[in-house]
């Protein structure tokens, strides 16, 4: 599986913010000072992929605050009201996936990942969402399961 792009959408009250990186086949080297967000892209990885356990923990909790709480920028706190991550990838055959997950939202589960079966994020592809259960029971044995389509993808 090749990972082509990660975006990360926050809205606060009063402000958007974000971040999106594409990546190009081979090693892909995250670079930067401390404190600047390198953990925050691989969490967000991980989180988008159903696999924040490997970092401890299970759900949104495992994220940064500034992904779920709220961010600082320009001396203030901006809270969080929206934020979610969505990831492109494309498997051996060519076939391309968007599957975004929210990580704060008032109005969408959290454990349930939205899949887009085209390139969203470098391409601007509209296409019908399915949505698949993450970390329920069952996810890796069911159609439903988020894993299920993992694996099957």
């Amino acid at each position: 599986m090749y990972i082509r792009a990660l975006q990360i959408s926050i809205k606060c009250h009063d402000q958007e913010f974000g971040f999106k990186t594409f990546f190009e086949k081979g090693l892909n080297i995250i670079r930067g000072s401390n404190s600047s967000g390198k953990s925050t892209i691989i969490n967000s990885l991980l989180y988008s992929l159903g696999m924040e356990e490997l970092v401890g923990g299970k759900n949104e909790g495992t994220l940064q605050y500034s992904v779920r709480d709220y961010v600082e920028y320009e001396g203030s706190k901006h809270f969080i009201a929206e934020s979610s991550v969505s990831i492109e990838i494309e498997n051996q055959s060519g076939s391309v996936a968007t599957i975004t997950r929210p990580i704060k939202s008032q109005s969408k589960n959290t454990k349930l990942a939205e899949i887009i079966r085209g390139p969203v994020l470098t391409e601007n592809f509209a296409g019908a969402s399915e949505f698949k259960f993450v970390h329920d029971q069952y996810s890796a044995i069911y159609e439903e399961g988020f894993f299920t389509f993992l694996e099957e993808f």
